[in-house]
């Protein structure tokens, strides 16, 4: 067989560039996720795909102690504690329970927050849209060490630190907890 241009190509030839047509005709697009800060991110996908994109959550562990010139004291109940320098002074601990909030990761990229929102209602408020806040509240409670999730973090780089407030902040403590949802660290229990 020959073309236009006089060049001669061996009938093998035509068999594998059809074969080849076919093998690439025939190619579907892989579906996944393309976001390469998520924690399924897939490389060999093609398309990206709806809302299958699972991203890292921050989680926190909070062990109650206090360490000082080496000596490490652990928090615990009906025990009782006496500070040096003061022995005359013992104290006991009965309970622990505190919030964080405004949580920030430090990285070498910048700073960090949780992409989660919450919209919160002012108590004794006419308010029915509500105001959105970064949804990083935590109601760490001594009775019951766990993990505690804080939210979903994107973003890269390494951290340095981690800094949040305890307690909250003026304007959240306003918030009526029977606006929140159950469950949630501002609802009523």
């Amino acid at each position: 067989m020959s073309n236009n241009n006089g060049i001669n190509f061996p009938n093998w030839f035509w068999g594998v560039a059809a074969l080849l047509l076919l093998h690439w005709g025939c190619y579907q697009d892989v579906e996944g996720c393309l976001d390469v800060r998520a924690a399924n991110f897939d490389v060999s996908a093609d398309v990206a795909c709806l809302d299958c994109c699972t991203f890292p959550e921050l989680e926190l562990i909070f062990q109650h102690r206090a360490v000082r010139s080496g000596d490490t004291l652990n928090f615990n109940y009906d025990s009782i504690f006496y500070l040096t320098g003061f022995p005359a002074n013992p104290f006991r601990i009965e309970q622990i329970r505190y919030y964080i909030s405004e949580v920030v990761l430090e990285t070498t990229a910048g700073d960090l927050r949780v992409q989660d929102t919450i919209k919160l209602f002012k108590q004794n408020s006419s308010d029915l849209q509500g105001t959105p806040y970064i949804d990083d509240f935590l109601l760490v409670d001594r009775d019951f060490p766990s993990t505690y999730a804080v939210g979903t973090i994107l973003g890269t780089g390494t951290v340095n630190a981690i800094r949040f407030r305890l307690g909250l902040s003026d304007v959240v403590r306003q918030t009526d907890p029977d606006k929140v949802t159950g469950g949630h660290p501002l609802a009523l229990a």
